[in-house]
């Protein structure tokens, strides 16, 4: 048996792997960021396929990619801002493909880029399913001076415990807040009602923009978790 830590690597590539099949070459592709993104990186350098055009959520997947050979664009750079296919991370999967993502502190540019895409393939380990979002830390990008209101809302309405992320600002400028304490049975509606706030840039919870597929690697290889057979 691998350490833990290296099997959830062993994971994360088989997902990678897997997630190479709905890349087609000459389309217009956006990657995400994270470790499952950067294994799935370095599996498109080996592949032999070549997009035509690849927009990135952060300058590490930049450069990642740009190592493996691929140039980046950038959606102003583009005549009609369409992604053929998004190809991302999650820090949580619920049992209705809702997500929770902003570890790696992309989320607003990860948003941002998803909009513009026609299919959103999730690559995760089996460690980032859940029966319920909230267990990871939600991250919000928010305006620096709002911090106190954010946090003091997050208490009063959810019970939970906002905590500023040491050293960390995003490439838009902005801090994040880390939110531990959450039960989040509403994803929707929290969503929503969260990114209402003045202050507040962008969520973590993705549930208005969910994959059409979640790669998942597990034990036995991988599994196919899609949206259009979730009631």
């Amino acid at each position: 048996m691998l350490p833990s830590y290296k099997y959830d690597r062993v994971k994360k590539k088989d997902a990678s792997v897997a997630a190479i099949e709905h890349v087609e070459n000459d389309c217009i592709l956006g990657v995400g960021t994270g470790s499952t993104v950067n294994h799935f990186i370095k599996c498109l350098g080996h592949s032999g396929k070549r997009p035509r055009i690849i927009v990135a959520t952060s300058k590490q997947s930049e450069r990642l990619l740009q190592l493996e050979g691929f140039d980046c664009s950038v959606l102003s750079n583009m005549k009609r801002p369409v992604l053929d296919i998004y190809i991302d991370g999650a820090d949580e999967v619920d049992p209705r493909l809702n997500l929770i993502k902003g570890g790696g502190g992309a989320l607003t540019s990860e948003k941002i880029i998803l909009n513009c895409a026609e299919k959103f393939v999730c690559i995760v380990d089996e460690s980032k399913l859940v029966t319920r979002l909230g267990k990871f830390g939600l991250p919000i990008e928010v305006i620096a001076a709002a911090i106190p209101s954010i946090r003091a809302f997050i208490d009063v309405n959810y019970g939970g415990v906002a905590r500023e992320r040491p050293g960390f600002i995003t490439e838009h400028g902005n801090p994040i807040i880390d939110v531990s304490g959450l039960d989040i049975d509403q994803p929707e509606f929290m969503e929503r009602e969260l990114n209402q706030i003045p202050g507040v840039v962008t969520v973590g919870i993705f549930s208005n923009q969910k994959p059409a597929v979640c790669i998942v690697g597990c034990d036995s290889g991988v599994k196919e978790l899609f949206s259009e057979e979730i009631v």
